[in-house]
């Protein structure tokens, strides 16, 4: 009995099994006629069972079992019928597999393909809508500069317009109000007509001149402390623009100093910014923290508002819409 792995020579030759120093013979039974396959007969092995069978058993001709045996594992493969089947049957699976993996492989790449295009093009419309923030940012910037600027002119030019303005005026009345020139007149009107009445009447135009002077120097002096008013609530309106006042932002433990209070409510806020309301802000973005009101009038169950001042409006305006979404 042989398998038909080995070489023809030993086809006739049976398997021994050598146990504790002694040979002795092992019998296989034919998986179709339950007999033994001895040692004489012509069996075959079925590669993937491993189970034997007479050659007349599974039709296999003489020439074609002496072709079987001549030829080394890997070169001819013979399966019994229920193996055949089922290897058949395998390999439809794994060709229908192998399609699967391959559709799968092309879709993934597409896919791929697909995703890598997306991440491009939203890496491009990022870095346009980066630099259009930036080229808003630096025109706000701008803006603001130019309009202080402009601001800070104007209040030179309304300064220098008034002060000439109280030039002009005092120059009037000192050629007005020239005593000299007074006299003069008053002696000439004197010598002209001695009455009394001429005389009163010249003091009564000069009085009212006199009188007019001092109106148009208080619409002077009018003029000018509207002008400082406004000066100084647009400059108050400059400063609050960047402002915010936060409120029922709770105290922190009024038995720490004043230092640890500062600390604990600038670190509150900072969380409140960066992690609740997504704007990125710094430290370094804050340029006046305070709370509004003294501790010691504080009622129970009540906080303080909190004052923050930042260093441009755009980070104000970020904060304000990140409330507002």
């Amino acid at each position: 009995m042989t398998s038909r792995k080995t070489s023809v020579s030993e086809v006739k030759k049976s398997q021994k099994i050598t146990t504790s120093g002694s040979s002795e013979s092992k019998s296989y039974e034919c998986e179709v006629c339950q007999s033994v396959v001895g040692s004489d007969d012509k069996g075959i092995e079925c590669e993937i069972c491993k189970q034997w069978f007479h050659i007349t058993c599974v039709d296999i001709k003489e020439y074609e079992y002496e072709v079987l045996a001549k030829h080394k594992i890997g070169t001819i493969h013979w399966y019994c019928d229920n193996c055949n089947i089922k290897s058949v049957q395998l390999l439809r699976l794994v060709f229908g597999l192998q399609d699967r993996l391959q559709k799968v492989e092309l879709d993934l790449g597409s896919l791929k393909n697909e995703t890598t295009a997306k991440m491009n093009k939203i890496e491009t419309n990022y870095e346009a809508v980066r630099d259009d923030l930036k080229s808003l940012s630096q025109k706000i910037d701008n803006g603001i500069k130019q309009c202080l600027d402009n601001f800070e002119d104007r209040a030179k030019t309304i300064q220098s317009e008034t002060r000439d303005e109280i030039n002009k005026i005092n120059r009037t009345m000192n050629t007005k109000i020239d005593r000299d020139y007074m006299e003069n007149a008053l002696t000439h009107h004197t010598a002209v007509l001695t009455e009394e009445t001429y005389a009163s009447k010249i003091k009564d135009e000069v009085d009212q001149h006199l009188n007019g002077m001092d109106s148009q120097i208080s619409r002077v002096n009018d003029k000018i402390d509207e002008v400082r008013r406004k000066t100084v609530v647009e400059q108050d309106r400059e400063n609050r623009i960047s402002n915010i006042i936060l409120y029922n932002v709770e105290e922190p433990q009024l038995t720490t100093n004043r230092d640890e209070r500062w600390k604990a409510d600038r670190e509150f806020c900072l969380e409140l910014f960066n992690k609740v309301l997504k704007v990125p802000i710094t430290d370094e973005d804050i340029t006046k923290f305070a709370r509004l009101g003294r501790v010691d009038s504080l009622q129970q169950g009540k906080s303080r508002p909190v004052l923050i001042k930042f260093r441009d409006r755009i980070l104000k305006n970020m904060v304000m819409e990140s409330v507002g979404n």
